[in-house]
Formats: structure tokens, sequence, C-alpha cells
């Protein structure tokens, strides 16, 4: 699961194959369990730079454990600090997977600098 959020997109492997892998894991209980899931996001996290579809696995995996929001805002956390953010698309991400997560999210959502929280609170008016 790690190896496909690294692949290369190409006119073969296209994101929108990639994605349907991915989803075909994730479909795989039995395999892809609450721990196993938290070792691939924590490894997701750790990559230089963070793939793009690491935030879109990651709200993936909170919808189908819940219980691992805490575990999952200590990698959001991880990510601000590494200023991640800056990336438009991951920032999308993070931006909608915190809106879901909330208020588990406002320690994370406070990390951020300044003009960024401002960003986010623009676009999730609801949660001000």
């Amino acid at each position: 699961l790690v190896r496909l959020h690294t692949l290369p997109t190409s006119e073969a492997v296209t994101q929108r194959k990639i994605l349907e892998a991915i989803n075909v894991c994730l479909a795989r209980r039995d395999v892809y369990k609450q721990q196993v899931l938290a070792v691939v996001l924590q490894r997701l996290v750790a990559l230089d730079p963070i793939p793009l579809l690491f935030m879109r696995t990651a709200m993936q995996v909170l919808q189908m454990y819940p219980r691992i929001t805490s575990f999952l805002m200590g990698l959001l956390a991880s990510f601000v600090a590494r200023g991640a953010f800056r990336e438009p698309k991951l920032w999308h991400g993070f931006c909608m997977c915190c809106a879901m997560s909330q208020p588990h999210s406002f320690p994370v959502l406070l990390r951020l600098p300044r003009d960024k929280l401002l960003d986010f609170l623009r676009e999730y008016p609801k949660l001000r």
C-alpha cells in the first residue's frame, strides 16, 4: 500500500488506476486492519515529499476506523511541523480531514501559521 502511493504516474499507470488499486487494498479489511493502516499512514507521512494521495487515504482510513482519530491527529501535527501544507493538493486534503475530525483536530489547527489558519477558517466558516 505504501508503494502504491509512491508510484510515478504514466500513460500505463494513471492516477485513476493507482486510486483503484488503493481502494482494492482498503476493501480488504481482513488484511488491512486498523493497526496495519496506522503503520502505512505513519510511513507515508514520513516520506519526503509526502505522497499527494496521503490525505485521501487518511480520510478513508478515518471513515473505516474512527478509533484511529487521535493517532491520525498526531500524524497531522507532524504534517504541519514539516510545512507540508504548502502543497495545494495536500493542503486541501488536510483541511477536509480536519473538518471531518473536529473537534479532535482543533489542537492540530492551532499549530498552523496564522495565515494558513485564517485560510482554513475562511474555507470552513462553520468551525469558527
